[in-house]
């Protein structure tokens, strides 16, 4: 049985089928809408596909470090506070 959570916990050396999972991208039209939002005007499509790609990133490395401070904290679920340490909001 493959346990994700564990392959998570093992940070660089994930197996393939973690891999593979990572692997998806977020679509491209909720960020159509936010540059539209913006004003931009045009935009090129490799300017959405480099937004993409960072927003991904970032959102993946959050996610990560969320994860690690949940369990280092003894639970299963990520919570909101979880995610607001590692951004270091400020309330």
């Amino acid at each position: 049985m493959h346990d994700a959570q564990f392959c998570g916990l093992l940070g660089a050396s994930v197996c393939s089928r973690c891999a593979e999972s990572r692997d998806v991208m977020l679509p491209m039209t909720p960020f159509e809408k936010i540059v539209k939002k913006a004003d931009a005007g045009r935009i090129s499509k490799e300017a959405l596909e480099e937004i993409r790609e960072i927003v991904q990133e970032r959102a993946e490395a959050i996610s990560e470090q969320a994860v690690r401070i949940s369990r280092h904290a003894g639970r299963k679920t990520v919570m909101k506070e979880d995610i607001e340490f590692v951004i270091g909001a400020k309330k």
